[in-house]
């Protein structure tokens, strides 16, 4: 038993999926596999955070950037009024954390929404304006203002944009291109 809470203390991560679990530990007895996350979860050194999904550490002190795209569980990157709000061109601070994907979904893991928006495959994958921040996919701020015209062609700002560069941004990915001065 020990050497398995080694192997999990011993990642890099923090957030596991119980088929994580297996492939770490090298249990493929579903019996075995779910009592030993129960034993872990009961000593303290497995958190749950929804079914299926487990972390090392309380939820509460996660970067919940992180939790909500291991929560995704699949590709996606951190966007639109989430990168927005935190660079200060928009005011308002958004209720929910703002994550793009193939598909569209909302969830709340302890006290914090994600909102998940769809756009389509051919934008989604273009690495463009996508950089990763401590693990984490970030979309840059031109990134995560072309994603939000696109996904919403009237959305305002709170501060001034340099709009031959989202343009630029656009272009590349494929976007249609916004008439803004």
């Amino acid at each position: 038993m020990t050497k398995y809470i080694g192997k999990l203390l011993n990642q890099d991560r923090q957030l596991f999926h119980t088929q994580d679990l297996r492939v770490l530990w090298g249990i493929y007895d579903n019996n075995m596999l779910y009592k030993t996350i129960q034993r872990y979860k009961q000593k303290g050194l497995l958190y749950p955070v929804y079914k299926g999904l487990y972390a090392t550490n309380p939820i509460a002190a996660m970067d919940q950037f992180a939790l909500g795209l291991i929560a995704l569980h699949g590709y996606g990157y951190v966007s639109c009024e989430s990168i927005l709000a935190q660079q200060g061109l928009i005011n308002r601070i958004p209720e929910v954390i703002t994550l793009v994907s193939h598909f569209a979904r909302q969830f709340q893991i302890g006290d914090t929404h994600f909102s998940v928006r769809q756009i389509h495959d051919r934008f989604l994958y273009h690495p463009y304006g996508i950089v990763v921040e401590q693990g984490v996919r970030v979309a840059t701020v031109e990134r995560a203002l072309a994603d939000l015209l696109y996904l919403q062609p009237l959305a305002s700002l709170d501060a001034p944009v340099d709009w031959d560069k989202i343009r630029v941004v656009q272009k590349k990915i494929g976007y249609p291109i916004t008439k803004r001065t």
